[in-house]
C-alpha cells in the first residue's frame, strides 16, 4: 500500500476504479460536461458571439452554474 492509498484508508475514503477509456462508467461527470457545453453554446448563440470565444463562454457558464442554488438527489 503506497502513501496515498494509506491516507485514503485512514481518512475513510473509499476508492472506486473504472476501466480506462470508458466514459459510460462516469455518467454524472459526463452529463455535467455536456450540460456546460450546451449552456456555453446557448450563451454564445444568444449573444451572437463567434466560435473562437467558446472558452470564455464556457468559463462564464461554469461561473453561473456554481452560483445557482440546487438540490442534488442521488
Amino acid at each position: 500500500m503506497n502513501e496515498f492509498s494509506a491516507f485514503m484508508h485512514q481518512s475513510g475514503i473509499e476508492q472506486q476504479f473504472s476501466s480506462p477509456d470508458t466514459p459510460q462508467q462516469n455518467g454524472r461527470a459526463e452529463r455535467f460536461n455536456r450540460t456546460m457545453v450546451e449552456k456555453e453554446e446557448a450563451m454564445r448563440h444568444s449573444a451572437c458571439l463567434p466560435s473562437n470565444l467558446w472558452q470564455h463562454a464556457l468559463e462564464t457558464s461554469v461561473h453561473v452554474y456554481n452560483r445557482q442554488p440546487f438540490h442534488r438527489s442521488n
